[in-house]
C-alpha cells in the first residue's frame, strides 16, 4: 500500500477548526479556562486555569520552559494540563519561552529568566515577562521548573557535585524572608525539605535525591547575583509569595525519568498547599504524527500520512491548516526555507521542492514532501477496481472533532449533536465511500443514504428500532461501496447524568446537592448555583430551571442565581436539564 499517494480530501469546513487553537480567553471546561496571547508569534503563550470544585484554596503557578534546553521541566508542566481537581486552583504555562524550545536554545535573544528586573523593553520576550509577573500576581506559590547542571551538594564531592551545581535540588532565595509590604515571614527551607521528605524515599537512586539549595541571592557575598532577575526572586521579593526553582539534573540521561522526578515535586508541593487532584499525571508516550492538514489554493485540504507527498503546481499557494498526531500542545509545523519555525495557519507560495518538519518542541518526529509537479486533484480519473480501506471515521461531537478507529466505539451522551465529518480511507479516496448512521433518516432526498455533514441529534433524531441493544442506546455507522462494507464505528449513548448541585453557602464554601436532595431556606436573600456536576462534556447545554411561586433565576458570572419576588415560597425546586431533556432536581424548603 503506497501512503505516499494515498492522499484523503477532508471537509473544509472541518479542516479550518481542526487542532488550531483560538487566541482569545475562551471556555475550556467548567472550571478550566485557556488563554493564547502572542498568538502566530514565535513567543505564542499558552495559559491553562484548572480551578477544582473548592476553589477557595491555594492557587499554584507552575512554568516550565522558561529555557528551551531543559525539556524536563516543560514536558513535566505540560502532564498537568489535563488534571481536574477536587480543592485548589492550578495556573500552568507548560512552554513560556516558546521560541527557544523550538530551537533548542537557553535563549536565542537573551535568557528569559534573567529580565523579571524593570525593563524598558517591549519586545516579545519581555511582553512574555509581564504576562508572567501578571499571573504571579494572581498565585499563593509559584513553581519555576528547570533542569540544571551536574548535581548539587551541600559540600564539595566532585566536579559535577558541589555547592555550585543545580541539579537534584530545590531552590530558594533565602532561607526565610520577611516581606514587608504584606508583613508575611515565608518559612522557604522548612517548606522545601518538608518536600524532600516526601519525594527521597520514592527515588531508589540515593545520587538522585533531592536537596535543599539556598542561593542567599539578597546577601552582599552570594555567588548567585544573577539571580536577582530571575522569575522566582520577582515573585518573592515584589508578590511575597513562596517561589522556588526546580531543577532536574541534566546528567540524568533520560528525560522521562527527569519528568517524572519533576513530577515527583510538583506533587509534594500540591500536597503541601492542599491542592488535591482527582488523578494523577498520565504517561509521557513518545510523540507520533499521523496526518498533516495540507490546503493547496485555499481548496478543501489533503490529511497527508507521515512519511507522504503531495504534488502541487509551481505558484501554487499551500496553507498547513493542522497536525494529527497523538499530542495537541507543543506542536510547530515548519516550512522549509520558508517562514519561521512555526509555520501553522500560514500561506506560502511554493516555487520549488520542500518539506515540512512536525515538531513536537524542538524535536522532529515526522515530516512530508510537497513536490513540485503535477498536481493531484485528490481523485482518480477512474474507479480503482480494489476496494478502499476505511482507516478512520472523523466526527464533530458539539462542536469537538474526534477520530474514531475503524472498529472502534464512540462514547456520547444522550442530546449530543454528533456530525460525521468524513472518512480516512488507504488505497481509495473518501469520495468514493458511503457513510450510513443506521438509525437515522436524512431528510435530504438527494443524499439516501450518506449521511456525511449531516447534525444528527441523539435525544431526537434515532429511531430506536435500529438500536444494535433495541434500547435505543447503541448504533452502528457503516461505510460502504456498494455492497460491500469497508468499515464500520458503534455510537453508545449514554444518558445525560447529574451529579451535583454546587450552592454557595454564606460563609463562601461549596456544598454539594446529589438529585433530590433538600435544601432548607434560610434567611439569605438568594441562593447562588455555582456549578452543576453532571456526566455531559463541558457541560455542553446544560441549564437550570425553577419551580415554584415567585422563583426567578437569573445567569450571573460563573453560575445561576434564583431568587424570590417575595418571601421564600414553602416548596420550591432547582431542576437541571441538558437540551430540554431532565437530568434530576434538588428541593427547596422554606423552614
Amino acid at each position: 500500500m503506497n501512503w505516499g499517494r494515498s492522499m484523503v480530501r477532508l471537509w473544509g469546513w472541518l479542516i479550518s477548526g481542526l487542532f488550531i487553537l483560538l487566541s482569545t480567553c475562551g471556555s475550556w471546561a467548567q472550571g478550566r479556562r485557556h488563554e493564547v496571547h502572542l498568538e502566530g508569534t514565535p513567543y505564542e503563550l499558552h495559559v491553562y486555569r484548572i480551578e477544582g470544585r473548592e476553589t477557595r484554596s491555594p492557587t499554584m503557578l507552575i512554568v516550565g520552559g522558561i529555557q528551551g534546553d531543559e525539556p524536563g521541566g516543560f514536558l513535566a508542566a505540560d502532564r498537568y494540563v489535563d488534571l481536574t481537581l477536587k480543592r485548589g486552583t492550578l495556573v500552568i504555562v507548560p512552554r513560556a519561552n516558546f521560541y527557544s524550545i523550538i530551537k533548542n536554545q537557553r535563549g536565542p535573544h537573551g535568557d528569559m529568566n534573567r529580565r523579571f528586573k524593570e525593563v524598558a523593553s517591549r519586545s516579545p520576550m519581555d511582553l512574555v515577562v509581564e504576562i508572567l509577573k501578571g499571573l504571579m500576581a494572581e498565585a499563593d506559590i509559584f513553581l519555576n521548573l528547570h533542569d540544571g547542571s551536574g548535581f548539587f551538594s551541600p559540600r564539595w564531592e566532585s566536579p559535577q557535585r558541589n555547592p555550585m551545581r543545580f541539579g537534584q535540588s530545590i531552590i530558594a532565595d533565602a532561607s526565610v524572608f520577611f516581606h514587608e509590604p504584606t508583613g508575611r515571614t515565608i518559612f522557604l527551607e522548612a517548606m522545601a525539605n518538608r518536600v524532600v521528605d516526601k519525594v527521597n524515599p520514592q527515588i531508589h537512586d540515593e545520587r538522585h535525591h533531592f536537596h535543599f539549595n539556598n542561593h542567599r541571592t539578597m546577601d552582599k557575598d552570594t555567588p548567585h547575583k544573577e539571580q536577582r532577575g530571575s522569575a522566582t526572586f520577582y515573585a518573592l521579593t515584589h508578590l511575597g509569595i513562596p517561589a522556588f526553582g526546580i531543577e532536574t539534573s541534566k546528567d540524568i540521561a533520560d528525560p522521562r525519568t527527569r519528568v517524572q522526578y519533576q513530577t515527583m515535586v510538583i506533587n509534594a508541593f500540591m500536597e503541601e498547599m492542599g491542592i488535591v487532584a482527582d488523578h494523577p499525571p498520565l504517561a509521557l508516550d513518545p510523540p507520533q504524527l499521523h496526518y498533516v492538514i495540507i490546503s493547496v489554493n485555499g481548496d478543501i485540504p489533503f490529511a497527508v500520512p507521515d512519511g507522504g507527498s503531495l504534488s502541487v503546481r509551481k505558484g501554487d499557494v499551500v496553507e498547513v491548516r493542522g497536525v494529527v498526531a497523538n499530542y495537541q500542545r507543543g506542536i510547530t509545523a515548519d516550512i522549509v526555507g520558508l517562514g519561521t519555525e512555526n509555520d501553522l495557519n500560514k500561506p506560502f507560495r511554493i516555487l520549488r521542492n520542500t518539506r515540512v518538519l512536525v515538531r513536537k518542541e524542538s524535536q522532529v518526529f515526522g515530516q512530508v514532501s510537497v513536490h513540485v509537479g503535477k498536481a493531484m486533484d485528490g481523485r482518480a480519473t477512474e474507479t480503482s477496481t480494489q476496494l478502499p480501506e476505511v482507516k478512520y471515521f472523523v466526527v464533530d461531537v458539539e462542536g469537538e472533532q474526534k477520530v474514531v478507529e475503524n472498529g472502534g466505539v464512540l462514547k456520547v451522551v444522550r442530546g449530543d449533536g454528533i456530525r460525521i465529518l468524513d472518512v480516512i480511507c488507504a488505497g481509495g479516496e473518501s469520495w468514493e465511500v458511503q457513510v450510513n448512521f443506521i438509525g437515522f433518516i436524512n431528510p435530504d432526498e438527494q443524499s439516501p443514504g450518506e449521511d456525511r455533514g449531516v447534525v444528527i441529534d441523539t435525544a431526537r433524531d434515532l429511531e430506536k428500532r435500529y438500536a444494535l441493544d433495541g434500547r435505543g442506546t447503541i448504533y452502528r455507522v457503516v461505510a460502504l461501496r456498494g455492497e460491500n462494507m469497508l468499515g464500520e464505528m458503534i455510537v453508545e449513548i449514554q444518558e445525560p447524568r447529574l451529579e451535583y448541585v454546587l450552592v454557595e453557602n454564606s460563609g463562601g464554601s461549596l456544598l454539594a446537592y446529589p438529585p433530590g436532595g433538600r435544601l432548607l431556606l434560610g434567611q439569605a436573600k438568594e441562593i447562588k448555583v455555582a456549578g452543576i456536576v453532571t456526566n455531559v462534556p463541558r457541560n455542553s447545554g446544560v441549564e437550570i430551571e425553577t419551580r415554584g411561586r415567585g422563583l426567578l433565576r437569573e445567569t450571573s458570572s460563573g453560575g445561576w442565581t434564583v431568587k424570590s419576588q417575595g418571601p421564600w415560597p414553602q416548596k420550591g425546586e432547582i431542576i437541571v436539564l441538558r437540551k430540554g431533556i431532565p437530568m434530576g432536581k434538588i428541593f427547596l424548603e422554606a423552614p
